[in-house]
């Protein structure tokens, strides 16, 4: 955050978010029945957690 390259929110729960979307993952590779891409839905959550869902106008 000193450096400019995040956004001024609190830490905490920046990384409550971020586990909690990692959580949410997890239960759902176990509970699927099907061949599931960990690592897609790994990279989605990145996208997410580090650039956002809204489209930049």
């Amino acid at each position: 955050m000193e450096q400019g390259l995040l956004k001024k929110i609190n830490p905490g729960s920046a990384a409550q978010a971020l586990l909690g979307m990692t959580n949410a993952l997890i239960y759902k590779w176990l509970m699927s029945n099907e061949d599931y891409s960990l690592q897609k839905e790994a990279d989605v959550i990145m996208e997410i957690f580090f650039k956002g869902i809204l489209i930049e106008s």
